[in-house]
């Protein structure tokens, strides 16, 4: 499946885009990812396969998107703290996810 997204990264990737954390090997930047968005492997797995299907083949691209969504999606959850894990509940990933696909999709 070919994207309509584009590659350009949105604002918080763009500032990430030397970042360290980008080349770590998968299982470091997946709990790193887990660790700092207080998230489950479930949802970094749906997210990076979601992405994928979009058309974002590059490693690093798709993984600035992975940090951009999850940075979007977590602004978008009112009063949330470090020790709460972002809740999507039923259908609400594949719901954010549709959101953020429409904000970047140019």
């Amino acid at each position: 499946m070919q994207s309509t997204i584009s590659h350009r990264a949105p604002n918080v990737a763009k500032n990430l885009s030397g970042c360290m954390y980008l080349n770590l090997p998968d299982f470091h930047f997946i709990r790193w990812c887990c660790q700092s968005f207080n998230i489950n492997k479930g949802i970094f797995h749906t997210v990076e396969q979601s992405l994928y299907e979009k058309g974002l083949h590059s490693i690093i691209v798709r993984r600035l998107f992975v940090i951009a969504f999850l940075d979007f999606a977590s602004n978008q959850i009112e009063n949330r703290n470090n020790k709460t894990r972002i809740k999507f509940g039923k259908g609400g990933l594949s719901k954010a996810l549709d959101d953020f696909f429409i904000k970047y999709d140019h």
